[in-house]
């Protein structure tokens, strides 16, 4: 079975797959300053936990894109409660909304799994002026060696594995400032949940498994950081 890591979190039905899960979002929501009518949207909404939480603590108009079929279908089963969102099946490459459009953009561990730059020019596209930019990324502490970074990018499916500096740079030749960048603070407990799928392959099991191996393998040299960054 033809199966990939984001397959894997569609059919587990994870929320908060991202590091620190809901913890570390609701420890960026508590940091916006955002006026009630500018429109958010979280980039690579997966199965909806991000949404959900927003749309329960902000007045603000909410948007989310996914690529992925599956997540898309139990997000919009998750905020059925929650009709005034707006969900649309997109890549982050060429997203379909007019310039200068949204007030925040949210990314939850998505970029990196993206042409980085790619995306990075779409979202200052689609930014106002003074709009805010959050990535919580993949990033490297250290040059890795050409086996460590195959093994990593031929699991996640991701194109380039970033360093710190690497991504200010990219961050900043897309157009944002950098306002500020930080580690996940370790006292967030990392909180996910399952709505687990009918059916359930052991390929899936095993994708499961060899993503906390390589977690476990690489925790000295992966990391996450929080990108702040304004238009």
């Amino acid at each position: 079975m033809n199966v990939n890591y984001t397959d894997m979190i569609a059919t587990f039905g994870i929320g908060g797959a991202h590091p620190g899960g809901l913890s570390a979002t609701k420890h960026i929501v508590d940091r916006l300053q955002l006026a009630p009518d500018e429109k958010v949207l979280d980039v690579g909404c997966g199965n909806g936990q991000t949404l959900e939480y927003l749309a329960n603590t902000l007045p603000n108009p909410l948007y989310g894109i996914d690529q992925h079929n599956t997540m898309l279908a139990n997000a919009k089963k998750r905020l059925k409660d929650h009709p005034s969102i707006t969900l649309k099946h997109a890549d982050i490459e060429n997203l379909p909304f007019p310039n200068n459009y949204f007030g925040l953009i949210l990314s939850e561990s998505v970029t990196a799994f993206t042409p980085i730059d790619l995306a990075l020019k779409e979202y200052a596209r689609i930014i106002k002026d003074n709009g805010n930019l959050i990535l919580l990324e993949m990033t490297t502490n250290d040059t890795l060696k050409q086996e460590e970074q195959l093994e990593i990018e031929d699991f996640y499916r991701i194109p380039q594995l970033l360093t710190k500096e690497m991504w200010c740079d990219s961050i900043r030749k897309a157009g944002f400032q950098i306002i500020s960048v930080e580690a996940i603070p370790d006292h967030l407990e990392n909180i996910i949940d399952f709505d687990l799928q009918t059916v359930i392959s052991q390929r899936h099991f095993e994708l499961m498994a060899t993503h906390y191996h390589l977690t476990e393998k690489y925790k000295s040299t992966l990391s996450s950081r929080l990108y702040y960054c304004k238009k």
